[in-house]
């Protein structure tokens, strides 16, 4: 709940700030609008830093795993042509 020593000091900080000059209120939005830009362009470097770095655990740690496996298909399959050939009379 609101009391009335809240509203009036909200009040003047209200009356305040419409007292302000043109190059005030548009300083202060450009401030304001620099901030925003300033925490979403943090967010962006942010997520493309963990991008890179999940990238370059797919490049190190799982694609030659994947390649190994690639290795072994192709292993096997040899190997099946190989019974193949041995099982015929």
């Amino acid at each position: 709940m609101i009391t009335q020593k809240k509203k009036d000091a909200l009040n003047g900080r209200f009356e305040s700030m419409q007292k302000w000059t043109i190059g005030k209120k548009l300083m202060a939005s450009f401030l304001v609008i620099a901030g925003i830009t300033l925490i979403v362009g943090s967010v962006g470097y942010y997520g493309a830093r963990m991008s890179d770095q999940a990238m370059e655990e797919v490049g190190m740690v799982r694609l030659p795993s994947v390649a190994s496996l690639l290795d072994i298909e192709q292993e096997a399959e040899r190997i099946r042509g190989t019974m193949r050939s041995l099982a015929i009379p």
